[in-house]
């Protein structure tokens, strides 16, 4: 499966699609923007950024099943992160994704693996 994220009504939306069946899912509904897909590892879990209450978290959702109706971050999703806008961002990372040619990946990566 592919999960990726497009647009609906001019908002951002979370979507899985299935390579063996064919079969597009829409896993957020456009009532919110969600965005930043990506997969918990080793399950059918996702992970994205979503815009409830206009402030910017992590939520996790179950990609499955592919013809489940779109859920509603608020009350289908878990929030991973609390506070504001900035705990959707590692510790450490440039509030854009320049980070290579800032020359600093090296010290990301350093605080990440340490735990910094």
């Amino acid at each position: 499966m592919i999960v990726y994220q497009g647009t609906k009504n001019n908002v951002p939306s979370v979507y899985v699609y299935d390579l063996n069946s064919k079969k597009t899912r829409q896993v957020t509904a456009a009532s919110v923007p969600s965005y930043a897909p990506t997969w918990d590892c080793n399950s059918a879990t996702l992970v994205f950024t979503a815009n409830v209450d206009k402030n910017p978290g992590i939520y996790s959702l179950a990609a499955l099943p592919l013809d489940a109706a779109p859920a509603e971050v608020s009350k289908d999703a878990k929030r991973l992160t609390t506070g504001d806008a900035a705990s959707q961002f590692p510790v450490g990372a440039p509030r854009e994704e320049k980070a290579s040619k800032q020359s600093i990946t090296g010290q990301i990566t350093a605080t990440l693996h340490s735990g910094g």
